[in-house]
C-alpha cells in the first residue's frame, strides 16, 4: 500500500504525512500487546557496519553472566535457549512483528533483549515505545545516503537511539563521529578503542585466521581472552559489546569467556570448507567502510592472492565499493548482486571502472553471479582466498523487483562438492 501511495501522491503531500502514520502504526502495535518491552531490560545496537556480529558478541556475554536473554539480529532471533534465523529480509521488525516478539520474550522470562536499531527503523519510528536502558553506537561512515540525503542526516537518525536511552551509551572512542555522538547522549557515556581515554581498551592483539588473542582493559581490571572470529573489525565488535557489559557491572571473567564462546555469525567473515586447499569467505560487507575493513584483515592472513566477487546495488556506494576492491584485491570479478529494479549493466560498467581506476589487479566482469562465483572459483589455488561480498547471509536477491531465492554458500558448496574437488 505504502508503495503505491509513493506512486500516486506527491512527496510534497506524502512525506509530511508518513512521521504520523509510522508513530500511529507503532502506538497501535504495542497498544494491543500490552506494552511488552517493559519489564525487561533492553539495549539497542546501531552503527553503519559491525551491529549483526556486535549483538550476538552482546548476547553471548550476558547468556555467560547468567541472564536469560533475547536477541533481535539481522541473521537471527532469540528467546531464552531457543535460536532461529531471521526469515522476515529485514533488520528491524515492522511495529506488529516487533511487539509480538516482545511479548513472547516477556512471556518466556527474559531478563534482557539485545536489538539492532538500523537508521530506517528509528527514521520510521519503528522501534517507539521500546523502553531503551543502553544504545550502542559502533561506527559511522557513508551509507544509505539514498535515503537520508547527507551524512549529517544520516548521524542524526543514528543519534535518536541515543537519546532514548535511559542508563548508559556506548560509543567507539576510535570513530569519526565520536564528539558528534558524545554530545547527543543524555545519559553516563562508556567508551572503547585502542586509546588509552576509553573505558575499555585492547592490546597486544594477535590476529590468525581461526580467530584473535587480545588483552582486554575492562575499567582497572585487565584479562586475557580469545575471539574465535577474525580480523580487527572483529575485536572492535566485540568491545563494544563488553563496554555495554562494563557500563551494566558484569564482571571481567563473564564477559571475557562471554567473547570467547561466540563461535561465529552466519554471513559474517563466514568461512565455507569443502576440503579445498584455498580460503572461501562469505561477508555481507556492503560499504566501502566494511571492504576496507575486512580485506585489509584478510590480507596478512593470505600467503597467495586474493580474489573478491562482488557487485552493487542501487541504495549502496557501489562506484566506492569498486575503488576499494581495486585498492586492496589482486582479482576483482564484478558480478550482479541486488540491482533491484536498476540497469545491472550500468551498476557493473560502474564498478568496472572504478576498480580499474583504483588499482592494478585484474578485473573480470561476469553478470551471472553463480557463474561470477565459478570463475573466482577456478581461479583460486593453494593459499589464495575468494571472498564474496554484499550478501553474507541472505536467502534471496532483489532483481528486477522480485526476490529470488539465492544462497551464496550453497552455491560455493554446490560449485566445490564435499569433498572439494581441488585438491
Amino acid at each position: 500500500m505504502k508503495k503505491l501511495l509513493k506512486k500516486i501522491i506527491p512527496k510534497w503531500v506524502l512525506n509530511p504525512l508518513l512521521g504520523p502514520y509510522h508513530v500511529t502504526r507503532a502506538v497501535v502495535a504495542h497498544g494491543i500487546h500490552g506494552f511488552p518491552g517493559r519489564g525487561m531490560g533492553v539495549i539497542g545496537v546501531t552503527g553503519t557496519n559491525g551491529k549483526t556480529t556486535t549483538a550476538n558478541y552482546l548476547a553471548s556475554v550476558l547468556r555467560r553472566a547468567g541472564y536469560r536473554v533475547g536477541l533481535s539480529s539481522t541473521t537471527n532471533f532469540r528467546v531464552g535457549e531457543e535460536e532461529w534465523t531471521n526469515e522476515l529480509k529485514i533488520t528491524s521488525p515492522h511495529p506488529s512483528e516487533l511487539a509480538k516478539l516482545l511479548k513472547r520474550m516477556r512471556k518466556a522470562g527474559v531478563d534482557w533483549v539485545v536489538m539492532e536499531a538500523t537508521s530506517q527503523a528509528l527514521a520510521q519510528h519503528r522501534v517507539w515505545g521500546v523502553p531503551f536502558q543502553v544504545a550502542v553506537m559502533t561506527n559511522l561512515s557513508p551509507d544509505h545516503l539514498d535515503e537520508h540525503g547527507s551524512m549529517e542526516n544520516y548521524a542524526a537518525a543514528k543519534a535518536k537511539l541515543l537519546r532514548k536511552a535511559r542508563h548508559s551509551v556506548v560509543l567507539n572512542h576510535d570513530d569519526d563521529w565520536y564528539e558528534y555522538f558524545r554530545r547527543q547522549a543524555p545519559v553516563a557515556v562508556y567508551t572503547y578503542g585502542k586509546t588509552e581515554a576509553a573505558s575499555v581498551q585492547f592490546s597486544h592483539a594477535s590476529l590468525a585466521a581461526n580467530g584473535t588473542d587480545f588483552r582486554l582493559k575492562y575499567g582497572s581490571t585487565t584479562v586475557d581472552t580469545r575471539l574465535q572470529l577474525p580480523g580487527e573489525f572483529n575485536l572492535y565488535n566485540a568491545l563494544a559489546a563488553a563496554t555495554a557489559a562494563y557500563g551494566l557491572g558484569v564482571a571481567s571473567d563473564d564477559t571475557a569467556r562471554g567473547l570467547a564462546q561466540l563461535t561465529g555469525v552466519a554471513g559474517r567473515m563466514e568461512p565455507v570448507e569443502t576440503g579445498q586447499n584455498f580460503a572461501v569467505i562469505i561477508d555481507y560487507a556492503h560499504t566501502p567502510d566494511a571492504y576496507q575493513h575486512l580485506l585489509e584483515s584478510i590480507e596478512p592472513l593470505t600467503k597467495g592472492k586474493i580474489i573478491a566477487v562482488f557487485g552493487g546495488a542501487p541504495n549502496h556506494d557501489y562506484t566506492g565499493l569498486g575503488q576499494k576492491a581495486g585498492e586492496l584485491v589482486d582479482v576483482a570479478i564484478v558480478t550482479d548482486d541486488e540491482p533491484m529494479e536498476a540497469d545491472p549493466e550500468e551498476i557493473r560498467r560502474a564498478v568496472m571502472a572504478a576498480a580499474q581506476e583504483g588499482g592494478s589487479g585484474q578485473v573480470h566482469e561476469v553478470p551471472d553471479r553463480r557463474e561470477g562465483i565459478a570463475a573466482g572459483l577456478a581461479m583460486a589455488e593453494a593459499g589464495d582466498t575468494v571472498v564474496l561480498l554484499g550478501l553474507g547471509h541472505q536467502t534471496y536477491r532483489r532483481v528486477a523487483g522480485q526476490r529470488t531465492p539465492w544462497n551464496d554458500r550453497q552455491v560455493v558448496q554446490d560449485l566445490l562438492g564435499s569433498p572439494a574437488t581441488k585438491t
